[in-house]
C-alpha cells in the first residue's frame, strides 16, 4: 500500500501520519500542495492536511477514483498572537 502525504515534512501531524503508517508497512511519499501540478501518482489514498495549498490535488485524486482524506482546522477565528485572546477561539 502506499499513501501520499500533502503538507511538508515539517508539519507535525504529517510527520506523525507518516511514522503511523510506516510502522504498519505502508509506503509513505511527502509532496506539497503549493506544487501540485496535476499529476497522478500511483497512492491508494492521499492525506491532506489543510485545504489551501493541496485543494486541487485533492479534487483531482477524488476524480480518478483515489480516496482522499482531509484534516483542515478550517476557520475558527484562530488566536494567531496574544492581542486576539479576546476575539478568537
Amino acid at each position: 500500500m502506499r499513501v501520499g502525504i500533502y503538507a511538508g515534512t515539517r508539519n507535525r501531524a504529517a510527520a506523525a501520519l507518516a511514522e503511523g503508517f510506516s510502522l504498519i508497512g505502508v509506503e509513505v511519499a511527502h509532496r506539497n500542495g503549493a506544487f501540485y501540478r496535476g499529476e497522478i501518482e500511483d497512492f491508494d489514498f492521499i492525506v491532506s492536511i489543510g485545504m489551501r495549498a493541496a485543494a486541487p490535488a485533492v479534487r483531482a485524486y477524488s476524480q480518478h477514483g483515489i480516496p482522499a482524506v482531509v484534516a483542515d482546522w478550517g476557520y475558527l477565528a484562530r488566536v494567531n498572537h496574544p492581542g486576539e485572546s479576546t476575539s478568537g477561539h
